[in-house]
């Protein structure tokens, strides 16, 4: 009994072309577009109960509002992780040079990174800004009686 009335809502809701009802369509009838739906529906004449679908057609939804209180947090940890490592990379490489052959420190540090998934452009950048030149900054200080201080150190 459902199923009919179903089927009889979904013929009722099958749109009027030229090929199925012989002639062209009024501008207040229904072709199953959300904005003719609105106007005049088809279904409010029929004598049985029918399944009313634009109201589906009409209706969107945002999938980003749901996801990014999920992603957010995920991807600020990550920026986290990956920051800690890109510093490390960083001490390693200004310890013992480069090449992770010769650098243990460095060779552990880059077996971390990958195994929780780090991009090589981050590394490659972390190791890229570890080998720039430095400069170097000097500071001086005069203390009580006379006393001259002096410290000189890399950035």
């Amino acid at each position: 009994m459902a199923g009919a009335a179903v089927l009889r809502s979904l013929r009722i809701l099958r749109p009027r072309t030229l090929a199925t009802s012989g002639r062209f369509l009024h501008p207040g009838e229904c072709v199953l577009f959300p904005a003719s739906c609105v106007l005049y529906p088809p279904w409010r004449s029929s004598p049985a109960r029918s399944l009313q679908v634009c109201s589906a057609l009409c209706a969107g939804h945002n999938k980003w509002s749901k996801v990014k209180h999920i992603k957010g947090p995920k991807d600020m940890a990550r920026c986290k992780m990956f920051m800690k490592f890109a510093l490390l990379i960083k001490v390693a490489v200004k310890e013992a040079g480069t090449n992770p052959g010769m650098n243990v420190n460095l060779a552990n540090v880059l077996e971390q990174c990958r195994s929780k998934n780090m991009p090589k452009t981050s590394i490659e950048a972390a190791i890229k800004t570890a080998t720039k030149p430095g400069s170097q900054l000097t500071y001086e200080a005069r203390g009580p009686g006379g006393v001259h201080a002096a410290h000189r150190g890399a950035d």
